[in-house]
């Protein structure tokens, strides 16, 4: 019924970062049953409702679409993700933006599954995904040492120091509670890493307060 686009009554029209425009017909029963906003928006005077056009310019169109088809199939589509992560980011973005619960958290189980920890962990403190934030801060955790050399978490200190001083305190909680877990060498070289980050956040941001950021 969806991908046919037979009996629509709204279309949703993606513009984004200047690319073609791209339109999806959707049913306005479909979307307020499946969404709280989505309700909201057509039983009020917006613009929305008055249009019955709904403009994107904040997420890509796979995402959208990905979004449609789980609100019209129950079932999200793995495999788009799989490619690219960035789309399962969109996907999350959407449904906390629309407040569809169950999409996020298949979204989330999905994006858990992934490699790129620090993306995903910063994406998750974003969007407030409870579950996806407590599984990446623990898979970033068990790999501090490593992950702690990549450009992500180097990079995480400026663009979202809240959420690094979090996984540090995360950090030293676990070193706390285990430290017959490790080796001498081992343990050696992870607080050295580990202070020197810590050392580097305070005096960086001391008395700063700067807005949490994800890159696009």
């Amino acid at each position: 019924m969806w991908e046919e686009e037979i009996g629509t009554d709204c279309t949703f029209v993606c513009c984004y970062n200047d690319t073609e425009e791209k339109q999806f017909g959707a049913h306005r029963a479909i979307l307020m049953v499946s969404s709280p906003v989505f309700q909201a928006m057509f039983k009020t005077q917006m613009c929305e409702n008055l249009n019955s056009e709904i403009r994107i310019e904040d997420a890509n169109p796979e995402s959208v679409r990905l979004m449609l088809h789980y609100l019209y199939c129950g079932a999200l589509l793995k495999e788009p993700i799989n490619k690219n992560f960035h789309i399962g980011l969109s996907v999350l973005f959407l449904a906390d933006k629309y407040a569809i619960t169950d999409l996020k958290e298949h979204t989330e189980y999905v994006l858990h599954k992934l490699n790129n920890a620090i993306q995903v962990l910063t994406a998750a403190h974003m969007y407030n995904a409870t579950h996806l934030k407590k599984v990446s801060l623990n898979y970033v955790c068990a790999n501090f040492q490593k992950l702690s050399q990549t450009d992500g978490f180097k990079e995480l200190g400026d663009r979202n120091p809240t959420l690094l001083q979090e996984v540090l305190t995360l950090v030293t909680k676990v070193c706390q509670e285990k430290p017959q877990n490790r080796k001498q060498k081992n343990s050696e070289d992870f607080f050295n890493v580990f202070s020197h980050l810590l050392n580097e956040n305070k005096q960086k941001h001391s008395g700063d307060r700067l807005k949490d950021a994800i890159p696009p």
